[in-house]
């Protein structure tokens, strides 16, 4: 009789690790799919949609629309007196743009071409600012958020 009951109670003991493992390992993928989801929100979805409007010399039809995503750089370049974003810095460009807290921001490379560079806002979205080109002119720059250009992001 012993023996029988030392088997019973081997086999509830092995039951019970078992639960507690399968436990463990349900804990485990719990906190996997959080730490996903929490890596979405705060790190991949930052990314802001706008659109580049230069009063005085436009850009074309499809070439003025840009993405940029949390954690990159795009920059402001301008050559005779025409604007472009590229995501390289090269001679021509004269501000960094960055998404830093869901704003996108702009950090002047060239402070030279900002005359009122006091007056730029931390998230230049919706804000018209002053540049002045190699020749001297002084153009407005728009960065508009593209869900009110398009409807849509």
């Amino acid at each position: 009789m012993s023996a029988t009951t030392y088997n019973l109670t081997y086999f509830r003991f092995s039951e019970q690790k078992y639960s507690l493992i399968i436990l463990i390992i349900i804990l485990i993928i719990i906190l996997i799919v959080i730490g996903l989801i929490l890596l979405k929100i705060f790190v991949i979805d930052k990314i802001i949609s706008f659109k580049l409007i230069v009063e005085e010399h436009p850009l074309k039809k499809g070439k003025d629309t840009f993405n940029i995503r949390k954690g990159k750089y795009l920059y402001l370049n301008e050559d005779n007196d025409m604007f472009s974003i590229s995501n390289k810095r090269t001679t021509k460009s004269i501000a960094r743009l960055v998404v830093l807290n869901a704003l996108l921001r702009m950090f002047i490379t060239k402070k030279d071409r900002f005359p009122y560079a006091k007056d730029i806002q931390k998230n230049i979205l919706g804000s018209t600012i002053i540049i002045q080109t190699e020749t001297g002119e002084k153009c407005h720059v728009k960065f508009v958020n593209r869900k009110t250009v398009h409807g849509k992001a």
